[in-house]
């Protein structure tokens, strides 16, 4: 077994099958507002492949000094259409917009 320091790289990809005319959402006043201002974003791909396969990256490299889930997460929810300050403020209040 190797110690997580003796590991040079880690990967991932994350295909999403079955998404066609799926609706994201986070429970958030902040997401409603995004919502009532832009409208509801419709998924209108059959499937996600996360890294974008048009991008030229075969996978995602995952950095060490941060949990992988974290970084795999909000990859997801950014293709899904939620907007990147919507998953930080979720994710992490500390980010959310004080009213």
């Amino acid at each position: 077994m190797l110690a997580s320091s003796e590991i040079d790289k880690c990967w991932a990809k994350v295909t999403l099958e079955s998404v066609w005319r799926h609706v994201p959402f986070i429970d958030t006043n902040q997401w409603a507002e995004h919502v009532s201002k832009f409208g509801l974003p419709v998924i209108l791909h059959k499937q996600i492949t996360i890294p974008n396969p048009y991008s030229g990256k075969q996978f995602l490299e995952l950095d060490h000094n941060e949990p992988y889930w974290f970084a795999i997460a909000g990859k997801v929810a950014i293709a899904l259409g939620l907007p990147l300050e919507l998953v930080l403020a979720a994710a992490f209040p500390v980010f959310a917009q004080k009213e």
